[in-house]
């Protein structure tokens, strides 16, 4: 009976230790896997560039009366066969959806090039200030990423290298 209660006392903690380390090699391999989606995805988006004239595909949204603004739409890359649908989203996301893209003002849709500041930011983990807005919920605008459990999130800069900031930027 002793050997078998050291025995347990052993398994416990053991798993007591392996579980956590477990769960961060999970993180790690997550969030180098997100990284690695990002920079196949602005290769995309630099291919497809040098391929239409410096010109980037863009969805666009506007009201009556104001200046339109255009994020970078990654589905023509896609179906043309620029990247994998894969690259175009986070595997750290449960529902695995895509990352938040640049935004900017669109005084003429001729005006969206890919060149750009090779430090400012094209991409990063999904914004989870956007997703509850939509479901009519406030949160603040220095809330993380859910992508990789709130601990920071990645973040595709102009000249395709990818940082990790483990606090929320705002741009």
């Amino acid at each position: 009976l002793p050997d078998l209660m050291s025995m347990a006392a052993v398994l416990l903690i053991a798993a007591s230790i392996g579980i956590p380390v477990m769960q961060h090699i999970r993180q790690q391999s997550v969030a180098m896997a997100c990284a690695t989606n990002m920079v196949s995805l602005g290769g995309a988006f630099a291919s497809y560039a040098n391929e239409h004239s410096n010109r980037i595909p863009v969805q666009v949204a506007g009201f009556a009366g104001s200046t339109p603004i255009g994020w970078l739409d990654p589905l023509p890359l896609v179906r043309q066969g620029y990247c994998e649908q894969g690259h175009a989203s986070c595997p750290g996301h449960e529902l695995h959806f895509g990352y938040s893209y640049q935004v900017q003002a669109l005084p003429r849709m001729d005006s969206v090039v890919w060149a750009s500041d090779p430090s400012s930011a094209v991409l990063g983990d999904r914004n989870p200030v956007l997703d509850a807005r939509r479901a009519a919920n406030l949160l603040s605008p220095l809330t993380n990423s859910t992508n990789h459990a709130e601990r920071g999130q990645n973040v595709l800069l102009h000249d395709l290298s990818v940082v990790w900031l483990e606090v929320t930027v705002r741009g």
